[in-house]
């Protein structure tokens, strides 16, 4: 049977407001049926367990970034670092890469 069918006072094919709605409600009246908000970046930061774990990611992203910046130049300086060749800190950091 298809909904026409199954819905009451159907006459000549047409329907109410009331039934068109129970057919098919719209997305924001299910979600206030239910009881829930849609997700913002505002309501996702209001929590603070989200907070804590942007700011852990965001300190542990800064501090790789920074490492892979400064070991090379690190490396590579003859007066304050290792002043190794270009060839030797690739390999180095290919041999890393695989490690880790």
């Amino acid at each position: 049977l298809s909904l026409i069918q199954q819905l009451p006072n159907h006459s000549k094919g047409e329907l109410s407001e009331e039934q068109l709605l129970n057919i098919n409600p719209s997305p924001s009246k299910t979600i206030e049926e239910k009881g829930k908000e849609t997700a913002t970046i505002h309501s996702l930061m209001k929590r603070e367990g989200t907070r804590q774990h942007l700011l852990v990611y965001w300190i542990y992203a800064f501090l790789m970034i920074t490492l892979d910046e400064i070991f090379p130049l690190y490396c590579i300086s003859k007066t304050s670092g290792l002043g190794i060749t270009e060839k030797i800190i690739g390999n180095i950091l290919s041999g890393t890469g695989l490690f880790y």
